[in-house]
């Protein structure tokens, strides 16, 4: 009797498909940023303290290089102030992703000393550093400025399902105790309830058009996915807003289109105006009167 030796590609069938690799544009597109903080005992053996609930940048707000001849894809950009009882002294600090076009991820970080009054940002660097992305590994980051406990920063890649957004035929925006929050670190408002196809709300720092339907004055501004719509107002300014049940059936996402008037602002986080219809007629008529 003869022995045979089979390779595992015979096995699986010589006719056997390899997927393509991920092409840089695929891959800004999946990009996804979790941003969490802990606190850790003094050698980081152990931690502490989990403070508060992590971060997540999608994929929907990666925004795409209009210069190619660069080499860059795409950049990711995250981060801002956090504070909490569980460590002294406030935390300051951006992080910015970098597709480049043979599908390298770059990751700089830095973290600064104080934020400028009246949003102006972020000063004096404390500490900053580039690295490249290897083995889709976390980004561990030990606060310079914490000198008397080990606040830790883990900022973990990874790339989402590849499910493409659509555009919906007929579907409300509906959403329960929704927050909205930004990329600077601010919150616009919280207990936001909608169910409607047009969503208008007027927020601590402007008023939102939304909707899944496309209508006149709007643009696509981001995507909904799961229990979160991502938005990308421009000017390095991201939006997203959390609602406490799903936005969306499960496995379906959907664009976003609407506008943004910054000039348009309630008093404060708790005072939000609310305003919905189930026509573009009727919505874009209760805009006029607004």
């Amino acid at each position: 009797m003869r022995l045979l030796s089979l390779s595992l590609a015979a096995c699986l069938g010589a006719g056997t498909a390899v997927a393509a690799p991920l092409t840089p544009e695929q891959i800004c597109r999946r990009l996804v940023i979790s941003e969490e903080v802990f606190v850790m005992n003094p050698d980081g053996t152990r931690a502490e303290h989990k403070v508060g609930q992590y971060r997540l940048y999608r994929h929907g707000i990666a925004i795409p290089n209009k210069n190619a001849k660069d080499g860059i894809a795409c950049t990711l950009q995250g981060g801002g102030t956090d504070s909490s009882s569980d460590f002294d002294g406030p935390l300051h600090m951006n992080h910015k992703w970098t597709v480049h076009d043979d599908g390298r991820i770059e990751a700089t970080v830095t973290q600064y000393a104080k934020r400028l009054p009246r949003d102006q940002g972020l000063a004096d660097v404390l500490k900053t550093k580039t690295v490249t992305v290897k083995d889709m590994a976390p980004i561990i980051w030990v606060s310079p400025a914490h000198k008397h406990q080990r606040v830790v920063v883990r900022l973990s890649p990874d790339l989402s399902d590849n499910d493409e957004a659509k555009d919906l035929t007929r579907l409300p925006l509906t959403g329960t105790d929704i927050v909205v929050t930004d990329s600077r670190g601010r919150l616009w408002g919280q207990n936001i309830n909608t169910a409607a196809p047009y969503v208008s709300m007027t927020l601590s720092e402007g008023t939102l058009l939304l909707s899944y339907y496309s209508f006149k004055g709007a643009h696509k501004l981001g995507e909904a996915r799961g229990h979160e719509i991502d938005l990308d107002l421009g000017d390095g300014l991201r939006v997203t807003l959390v609602s406490k049940t799903p936005l969306l059936p499960t496995g379906v996402s959907a664009n976003v289109y609407g506008s943004y008037d910054p000039g348009r602002k309630s008093s404060g986080i708790n005072s939000v105006s609310l305003r919905t219809t189930d026509t573009e007629a009727n919505f874009l008529k209760r805009i006029k009167q607004h």
